[in-house]
């Protein structure tokens, strides 16, 4: 089936906006489920975090989209360049720092102040390639000692949020492959719910070294194909 390349970004937001609202869905039962122990950061600092990311990103997200048609070259060459950096800081952060380090459950002022510039960097990242905010909210919040479900959660409900505010434009500028969508939506669904217990499973630490490597060789990788 032939897809144009203006399809593809729309077809991401599409899928995402199925795969990650099921993912929130799972983050968000686990932490209000009292029976579990490692809930994360308390529910009200947790949902300030997420809001302090979301004001500057979905804004950002949404100039984007309406100012561009296509990434500029310096804007995709820095995110890469950017999610490297943090992707190697959070592999050598865990490989050479302790193995039970103090778990962070307050935020500090500069935890807000970072979130805040990394959702506006995020969201203009999202809006010319559908992934972004979320990526560099894990990264952070693991740097930072999170619990892995404070991270791991804040990471995809702003991505589902962010997909789910971008979508509309995909929608009415661009006629999208219905009949492929069509297979792909029922795996993002299926991946959203299953992801949770993949991470819980891996644990906080192989996470970290999981998706450090993945972010920081997938990135190197586009930066040398480009």
């Amino acid at each position: 089936m032939a897809i144009a390349a203006s399809q593809i970004v729309g077809m991401s937001f599409i899928i995402q906006s199925f795969g990650m609202s099921t993912g929130s869905l799972s983050w968000l039962w686990r932490i209000y489920d009292h029976r579990q122990a490692d809930t994360g950061v308390p529910p009200a600092a947790f949902f300030r975090m997420l809001a302090l990311i979301l004001v500057p990103a979905l804004p950002a997200l949404l100039i984007t989209q309406v100012a561009f048609d296509a990434p500029p070259e310096a804007v995709l060459y820095w995110f890469k360049a950017l999610s490297v950096a943090l992707g190697l800081t959070l592999l050598l952060t865990t490989l050479v720092g302790p193995k039970h380090s103090h778990v962070r459950l307050t935020p500090a002022r500069g935890d807000y102040v970072a979130l805040v510039c990394l959702g506006a960097i995020g969201g203009v990242a999202t809006a010319f390639f559908s992934v972004g905010v979320g990526e560099l909210v894990a990264l952070y919040l693991f740097i930072r000692n999170f619990p892995l479900v404070t991270a791991a959660a804040a990471a995809v409900m702003v991505s589902a949020l962010s997909v789910l505010t971008g979508v509309t434009h995909h929608l009415l500028t661009d006629p999208q492959p219905w009949g492929l969508l069509i297979f792909l939506i029922p795996g993002a669904v299926m991946g959203g719910a299953i992801a949770k217990y993949f991470a819980l499973f891996l644990g906080a630490r192989r996470l970290k070294i999981f998706a450090a490597l993945w972010i920081t060789l997938s990135s190197a990788y586009l930066m040398w194909v480009a």
